[in-house]
Parts: structure tokens; sequence; C-alpha cells
């Protein structure tokens, strides 16, 4: 059986965000600035998931205008911007003074436990979400608040008790139905999920600002479950509503980008762009669009030119134009927007990394190693590290990319991205016991980590070790429609005898992938041994031809023959 080719998934965080840039793949991963590889919608590689902490969702507190007084309206907004800047003694201070002056003030203490929140203090956090409770018993911020404190503690049902008070205090708020939903989320109950969201965006019908929130986690679903026309219907319909408004036309560039119709997306975009002069975000949404048009690179400059003008030092659209310029093999330009960034962010990496995406772009890999080796040294990130990895891989330096993981791992054991990449290599190189290690390090800190059940499991599997099929499993329940992880629990089965169960699982792999030559040898394999010849055939022949991997073609063609 042939070697298992890994797979590289991340798992995203469960957001609600209503729009996101279109772009780059390496820089927006490096300077974790913005999703700009992703459309409009965030989205999940494998599972629906959250991994937001504690205070999640008392992240946006109740508006300010309730309060008159406007020095203390201006106190407030001081605080939550020094909890934004992590400024977390001067914020804790001054609320203490607040609450010292105003002890009846239920947002002072809500300020409060954010402030704890954000320095893991749950128990601080709680004291003082009871105590804005204590004042004002309908307070949902202070509901939620708790609520999501119980649910990270496991306490689902005092969590849901919560969320139901905060909804009958008012049905026509978002964050209660976005909380039940995550909580349908953990249990794995896609179904509850999508009628919590649904009652939701019924409830706050009216408001264009609430009902984009709710179709943008509609759409993450949706795309989860790979029904994008579902997104599209209901993007038209709020449109419908809403003609013309600016909202609603965002939402519909998602929809449609989604759905793959880019044309349109772009005729959207262009809607938005002539109704406001000073629109950087859509107009860097069409630039990502066309910059795959040969013939729009001009249109792609002048939009660029335009954004410049609007906002000339922004670090996070300076960073997306140099990747703007590099995939339209504007090379000297993507360098002088790098040498910008690091004049005006110089304690950053963002300067560095952006030229060694310059050098990487042109193939000039030992100028793109040394500029990433820069910025790691300035800020280390796991993507840095990854490409790093992958530049001398791809020279055929793995004992080098091996060295410099293992220098890395000295220095931080809890380095999961490190222990993954050095596992893949390891096992690349048929050291499984080796790798098996950095795939137990990495499930000692991430026990629900998919990939690494997945690749340990694959590794028993070769080893013949009978544990290979509870990790598959365990696998198998984190990451559903993962075509890989599928694969691999197929696999397994198959060689402890599991036929059918088997094929089932190794059809829905293919479906999930129908390119993939390794499932289609899988599943023939097990086609075979059902005495289903005519199946198996059909795909051997098929890898027969489409194959451009001598081995893999080589054990088609063998097959073949035995069944002939």
């Amino acid at each position: 059986m042939n070697k298992k080719k890994q797979v590289f998934v991340k798992t995203k965080q469960f957001v609600i965000f209503p729009l996101l840039l279109v772009g780059s793949q390496s820089i927006a991963a490096i300077y974790g600035v913005n999703e700009l590889d992703k459309v409009p919608f965030l989205s999940f590689d494998e599972k629906l998931s959250t991994e937001a902490g504690s205070d999640a969702l008392i992240s946006d507190l109740p508006a300010f205008e309730n309060i008159k007084e406007e020095a203390l309206k201006d106190e407030f907004i001081t605080i939550l911007q020094q909890i934004n800047k992590r400024q977390f003694q001067e914020a804790r201070d001054r609320v203490q003074q607040v609450i010292k002056r105003r002890p009846d003030l239920a947002l002072a203490y809500i300020l409060k436990a954010k402030i704890d929140l954000s320095e893991k203090d749950r128990s601080s956090a709680l004291t003082s979400l009871n105590k804005a409770l204590e004042i004002d018993s309908k307070n949902q911020a202070a509901m939620l608040g708790i609520a999501s404190i119980y649910l990270n503690e496991g306490k689902s049902k005092n969590a849901k008790d919560l969320v139901q008070q905060a909804i009958a205090v008012d049905k026509k708020t978002v964050a209660p139905y976005l909380m039940m939903a995550e909580m349908a989320n953990r249990e794995n109950n896609l179904t509850e999920v999508e009628r919590i969201l649904v009652n939701g965006l019924e409830s706050v019908k009216g408001q264009i600002a609430d009902e984009a929130t709710i179709i943008s986690s509609l759409a993450q679903l949706y795309k989860y479950q790979r029904q994008p026309r579902k997104v599209l219907a209901l993007v038209q319909e709020i449109n419908g509503r809403y003609p013309n408004h600016s909202v609603a036309l965002s939402l519909l560039v998602g929809a449609q980008l989604l759905n793959n119709q880019a044309e349109e997306a772009g005729q959207t975009l262009r809607l938005l762009i002539a109704r406001n002069d000073q629109d950087i975000l859509h107009r860097m949404m069409l630039a990502n669009i066309l910059v795959n048009q040969p013939d729009k690179v001009e249109e792609v400059l002048v939009l660029l030119e335009k954004v410049s003008s609007i906002a000339p030092d922004n670090l996070q659209i300076l960073v997306q134009k140099a990747n703007l310029f590099i995939r339209v093999k504007h090379f000297d330009e993507a360098m002088n927007v790098a040498q910008q960034v690091a004049a005006l962010a110089p304690q950053t990496r963002l300067g560095k990394a952006i030229e060694g995406d310059v050098y990487q772009a042109q193939n000039k890999l030992d100028q793109a190693y040394e500029a990433y080796k820069d910025a790691y040294r300035i800020q280390a990130s796991p993507k840095l590290l990854g490409l790093m990895v992958d530049i001398l891989t791809f020279q055929g330096k793995q004992d080098e990319a091996i060295g410099l993981l293992r220098t890395e791992l000295k220095a931080d054991d809890k380095n999961i991205a490190g222990h993954f990449r050095l596992a893949v290599l390891l096992q690349q190189q048929d050291k499984l016991v080796e790798a098996a290690k950095h795939y137990d390090a990495i499930l000692g800190i991430q026990p629900q980590n998919s990939l690494a059940l997945n690749n340990l499991a694959w590794i028993y599997h070769q080893q013949n070790n009978p544990q290979a099929l509870e990790l598959a499993d365990r696998a198998f329940a984190l990451a559903p429609n993962s075509a890989a992880v599928v694969d691999t629990l197929g696999v397994i089965l198959f060689k402890q005898g599991q036929v059918q169960k088997a094929v089932d699982h190794l059809e829905k792999a293919l479906t999930l992938k129908p390119g993939d030559l390794n499932i289609k040898y899988h599943l023939a394999e097990a086609y075979a041994a059902q005495g289903n010849k005519k199946r198996a055939t059909e795909l051997l022949e098929l890898i027969a031809q489409e194959s451009s991997e001598v081995g893999s073609k080589n054990k088609a063609i063998e097959l073949l023959r035995q069944l002939k």
C-alpha cells in the first residue's frame, strides 16, 4: 500500500464578521493582519469550531448611548480602548476608580470582567459578572459573559439556561443566538446550528447589521456543508428587501465569490466603489479578483494607486498591496512596499517577510530563505518557520530542515507547528518511531488535533499497531469531512477485515476529493476484496491513465493484471 500523503489543514475559529478581503496565500498567513486568502465569509477547513476565549461573546459590549453623562461615557470608551490595546493594568486602575465613585453601574463590572478574562482570571470575571447581574437582573451582556465561562468549563446546561434567559430579555439581540448555535456546534449538531441561526435571523429581521452577522454565520455553515447556493439565496433575499444598501451588496459579493461567480462579484464591487470615493475595502477586493486576469493588470494598478492615496501608511493595506504587486509580477514595486513597511514598523517582521515573498516569487530561494530567517529572528511565527522548512525541503536539504526544526523545538517544546512539520519530514524518511513521538507530543498539548490523530493512526497502521483504528476513529469524529481522514479510516478498516465499512468510508472520501488517486487505489482494493471486479477495474484503469507517478501507475497495473 502506498505511503499516505499528509494533509496540512488548520482549524479556523468560528468568528462572526461579515466581510474579509480575498488574496494572498503566504502574506496573510505570515503577518496575521487578515484572512486575505478567503472569500468574504469566514470559513472552516474541516470542522465547525470555536477556539475563542471565554470572553468571546462579551467582547462587543453594550452601546454607550444609554449613558447620559458624557464624561462617564468617554471614560468607558477609554477603558475599552485600553483593553483592546492590551493595556490591562491602566484599564483596571481606571475601571476601579469608576466603581469606587459609581458602584451602581453594571457596565463598569462588565468591563472589569473583560479585563479579568483577558488576563485568564475566570474566577474574578465570574464575580464581576454576577455583581453586574445583581445591579441589573436583565443585563444580557452579563448573562452571556457568565454563560460563555460556563461553556468553557463544560457546564453546558447552566450555559444554555442563561442564554435562554438572555433571549427572553430581548429576542432581537444577535449574541444569544450565536452562543446557542455555538453550543449546538460543540455537540456536533449542525441541524440544530442551522435551526437556531435561521430562527435568530427571523427575530432580528429589519436590523440589517444584525441580519448580516447571522447570515455570515450561516454562510460558514453552508460553506462547510458544501451548499453555497443556500448562501446566495439568503443574500439575494436580503438584497431584495434592502436594494442598493451597501451592507447587502457587500454580502452579495461574498455569496457570489463563494459560488465562483467572480465576474458578477466584480460588477457588484464596481457598484459599491462608485458610491464611495473613499472605499478601500471593496477596491482591494476588486483588485484581488482582477489580479487573476492578465488583461486587467493596469486596472489593478489604478486601484492600488487610489487605495494608496486614501491610506498611504496603513500597514494592513500595504501588506495587501505588496501581495498584489507580487501577483502581477511588479517585483520592484513590491520591494518598495516592503521597505516602506519596514520604515513604518521596524519593530515587526513585516518588512522582511514581504521581502522574502518577493524573492520567493522570483524563485530566488536563497535570498528568500535569508529574508524569512531575518523576519523570524525579529518575531517568530509558525508560518515563517514553515516557509523556511519548505524552501530547504524543495532544495533537497531535508536534513537541514530537520535540524532547523529540532533546534526550534529545543527552544520551545510546545511549538505544535514545529512538531508537526518535523513529524511529517521524519515520516517521509520512514523514521516512523521518531515521527510518532512528535505526533504524541502534539496530542499531549492538543488531544483533539485531528491531523496529529490521523497521521499517527497511519503510522500505527504501517506498524501493524492495533491502536490505529482507535486513533482513526477519533480523527474521523473530529473531522468527518476531511478526505484524508476518511481515507485513513477506510484503509485501516479494510486491513482489519471490515470490508463493507471500508468501502463506505472510501466512497465518501472519494466523494470529498474526487481526483485523489491514492483514494481511488484504496477503494479499488476494497472493491476487489468484495469481488466487485468491474468497479475495481474502472478505478485502476483511471489511475493507470492519469497517474504521472511511476510507482502508483505500476501498482495499479499490477492489481489490474491480478484481477484479469
